[in-house]
């Protein structure tokens, strides 16, 4: 017998070209409001806009932290929390989009 040829397709992910975001989300802008703590789950709570050149997304976030916590401390946990639900929507978690922060946020 003679040996047949055997071609090995790229893996599959190569294929679709899915190894890199055909789009990238830049938050411009992030604004917080209606903040609360609710002591009764002891939690803080607000709602989270994060503005993207085409939209803006609204989220309700909810995060632990003391109560008596600094106010960047708090920021930052709402902007985490906004960013790990954004991740979860599926034009995002099937890696068709990246979310990025605009350059200026990273410093606020």
């Amino acid at each position: 017998m003679f040996p047949i040829p055997v071609t090995v397709p790229p893996p599959f992910q190569d294929n679709l070209n899915l190894s890199k975001p055909e789009i990238t989300m830049l938050v411009t802008n992030i604004e917080i409001t209606q903040y609360h703590y609710d002591s009764n789950c002891a939690r803080h709570c607000a709602n989270v806009a994060l503005s993207l050149r085409d939209r803006t997304v609204s989220l309700f976030c909810q995060i632990n932290l003391p109560r008596e916590g600094d106010a960047a401390s708090r920021r930052l946990g709402f902007v985490d929390e906004a960013e790990r639900q954004l991740r979860r929507m599926p034009e995002f978690r099937s890696g068709r989009q990246e979310l990025r922060l605009a350059d200026h946020l990273m410093h606020d």
